[in-house]
């Protein structure tokens, strides 16, 4: 079960192997005929999305002192979504389980590091959400203070990443 939720160091060398494999050969060059936008390229990203962001969600989950939340990730599709985002977290407070969703990368208009980089952004945001459920859910939810919340959620996760890259 470890080794298939990203927690196992097996999977975490397979996950670089799978990285490594797509950036610097996997991933069709110009020159080659398999088209870019094809279902095959696109689920090879999916899978690296998913991949990844389970890495990333184990390893957040901890740093943000949230081992005691059953949590898991899945990569969806932007018609899963609500309109203009590209993650959502929904939770169960009382058993202590939750889904972070994160936007597929064939629907994403970056190249696939940035793609990557937005989705341990998406995970470290939704995280934040998280650890402020205590403290939220007790309050009266407006679309203001739901702006603000976005805002300081955004700028908690934006500073965990620079920390976390040593800027």
């Amino acid at each position: 079960m470890a080794y298939m939720l990203g927690r196992s160091p097996a999977c975490r060398t397979s996950f670089l192997a799978l990285l490594a494999s797509l950036v610097c050969g996997a991933v069709p060059s110009r020159a080659q005929t398999a088209p870019v936008s094809g279902p095959g390229f696109a689920s090879e990203h999916t899978l690296l999305a998913a991949s990844f962001a389970s890495e990333k969600l184990w390893v957040w989950q901890r740093r943000l002192n949230l081992r005691d939340w059953d949590i898991s990730v899945a990569v969806v599709r932007t018609a899963e979504m609500k309109p203009k985002t590209v993650g959502h977290i929904r939770w169960d407070r009382g058993r202590k389980t939750a889904v972070i969703q994160v936007l597929d990368p064939a629907d994403y208009h970056l190249p696939l590091d940035a793609t990557l980089r937005d989705i341990e952004f998406t995970v470290v945001h939704e995280l934040i959400h998280l650890e402020m459920v205590p403290i939220l859910s007790d309050l009266q939810r407006t679309d203001a203070n739901r702006m603000e919340e976005e805002h300081a959620v955004n700028h908690m996760a934006e500073a965990q990443l620079q920390l976390d890259r040593g800027r």
